[in-house]
């Protein structure tokens, strides 16, 4: 009995780990989802001198996401859809790395996994 408890337990944590977000119907476009993290990504750089208090994190979400006419849940649905698609992060981290980079910045958003560190997730 315990044994086909445990199987049950195991069976249920595997399927809910890999169930796939639904497209939300209020998507935001990539382009503008990768808009939106090169501001939040440039915002949270210290040097750069705004009237919004970056690091208050709340003023900053609201601050970005007014820019853009953005809603939170807007916002977080879109994120959760695009981020478990693994394709689609890391086009959208590499996309908006090159975003900071034509704007004279220099610093990584996102790096490829070291083949180590590919290992170690495999396990």
């Amino acid at each position: 009995m315990k044994l086909l408890l445990s199987f049950c337990i195991i069976l249920l944590l595997l399927f809910s780990c890999v169930s796939p977000v639904e497209k939300p119907e209020n998507l935001l476009s990539k382009s503008d989802f990768v808009n939106i993290l090169t501001d939040y990504y440039l915002y949270k750089n210290p040097s750069i001198q705004t009237a919004v208090n970056t690091s208050n994190t709340n003023e900053l979400n609201y601050y970005v996401l007014s820019k853009h006419k953005v809603s939170g849940k807007q916002f977080l649905a879109s994120y959760k859809y695009y981020m478990t698609k693994d394709n689609d992060a890391r086009s959208i981290l590499k996309q908006v790395e090159e975003n900071i980079k034509e704007q004279g910045k220099d610093w990584k958003v996102y790096e490829e996994p070291t083949e180590k560190e590919s290992d170690n997730s495999v396990k």
